[in-house]
């Protein structure tokens, strides 16, 4: 019924980036967001909100048409978006690796002010920072889209995908910990070794 999925989208706990890079990602998890979903949504709606993924699938990328026509139509859009931005990353990536040729996925439309966002990104001091202003594009765009629709399921599309942004985001803190848990045991014990050493040659 209507009146459940505006009342589902009413109730869902307003999300927000942190307001700094470091700082932790809070919001619903995706298995339970989705889980919520097909409790409340008709199985189409809740199909289709389960479907969606941060970046285009590679069945979008080779017919979007076909692919795309179960899809939020904000679904769509995103792709459309994440390609540009994804070729632009991989032709960065091919000219810092020396110049190696880049085939790009085939781009529906341009957006040379996201563009240029982009390449700001680039002007961050560290990795972090990087990937947060990576995130804040990506964030920021979403809003732009929904801001296009009123209380409907590309609305809700919008959040699913920022739930989506907020876990690939905690994964990226994760490993980030983990692997600068990794360096202080692999320091730890090196100096242990070498007040093994030390003690064997006295």
């Amino acid at each position: 019924m209507a009146s459940d999925f505006f009342y589902f989208l009413s109730t869902l706990p307003a999300l927000a980036m942190p307001s700094q890079p470091g700082d932790a990602w809070t919001g619903p998890a995706w298995d339970e967001f989705v889980a919520q979903c097909r409790k409340t949504l008709s199985a189409k709606d809740a199909e289709a909100i389960a479907a969606l993924e941060l970046c285009p699938p590679a069945a979008y990328v080779d017919d979007p048409q076909r692919a795309g026509a179960g899809l939020p139509s904000l679904a769509r859009d995103w792709y459309d978006w994440q390609t540009a931005m994804r070729n632009a990353l991989a032709r960065r990536r091919a000219a810092r690796l020396g110049g190696r040729a880049v085939t790009p996925r085939p781009e529906a439309q341009v957006f040379p002010n996201d563009l240029k966002r982009l390449d700001a990104l680039f002007e961050q001091a560290t990795p972090v920072e990087r990937a947060w202003a990576w995130y804040a594009l990506q964030w920021s765009r979403l809003d732009e889209l929904a801001a296009r629709e009123q209380f409907n399921l590309n609305v809700l599309a919008a959040y699913a995908l920022k739930v989506r942004l907020m876990e690939e985001a905690r994964r990226y803190d994760r490993a980030r910990g983990a692997e600068a848990f990794k360096g202080m045991v692999d320091a730890l014990a090196e100096a242990a070794r070498a007040r093994r050493t030390a003690a064997e040659t006295i």
